[in-house]
């Protein structure tokens, strides 16, 4: 891949804020994990005990199905990764908050894969692109040309995992960016 010529962005999180809910409807139609979606609606207080998806429907009031529920209470009710997978069930178009979470997670382990592969820009360039991506200022043409490349990279990456384990958090990290360049639509991979 080419280097691409797009500047470092930074993000203005106030410009690209936006309150992100679902509801225990939606949850239920995305057909979200019964454990924790039973631990999600006791501590909302929404339920005495574990109901199951089907319960849920039968059970709760409409009111209760269609109440907004901000992401940041699933977020401290049921934590990261029950916060992150409901981000397929949001009520918003969650893309572009998508595309740079994505994005930040990928550059908190950049130093990690610059020590290991240092000159390559291929991680980085692929950072820029998601970003620039997420709020318009890159071409779908771009995007492509940016997970072709960290796909070549994550060949090499895995190539190298069976020398040297050190490199499967390479590999691992390339994912991660790779999601983020492919990403077209949270909502619609839903």
């Amino acid at each position: 891949m080419t280097s691409i010529a797009i500047p470092d962005i930074r993000i203005d999180p106030a410009k690209y804020a936006t309150r992100l809910t679902t509801t225990v409807r939606r949850l239920i139609d995305a057909k979200a994990c019964e454990p924790r979606l039973a631990h999600l609606l006791i501590a909302l207080g929404i339920a005495s005990r574990h109901l199951s998806r089907e319960q849920a429907l039968d059970t709760l009031s409409p009111t209760q199905l269609d109440a907004p529920i901000n992401l940041l209470t699933v977020l401290e009710h049921n934590g990261v990764d029950d916060c992150l997978w409901v981000l397929c069930a949001t009520e918003q178009n969650c893309d572009v908050v998508a595309r740079l979470m994505a994005a930040d997670f990928a550059e908190q382990a950049l130093p990690a894969f610059e020590a290991y592969w240092s000159g390559n820009r291929t991680m980085r360039d692929g950072i820029a692109v998601a970003r620039a991506y997420a709020i318009g200022r890159a071409t779908d043409a771009e995007r492509i040309s940016a997970r072709a490349a960290l796909a070549d990279l994550a060949d090499l990456a895995a190539r190298a995992t069976l020398v040297d384990v050190s490199t499967n958090i390479t590999t691992e990290i390339i994912t991660a960016i790779q999601q983020a360049c492919a990403l077209t639509s949270v909502q619609a991979a839903a």
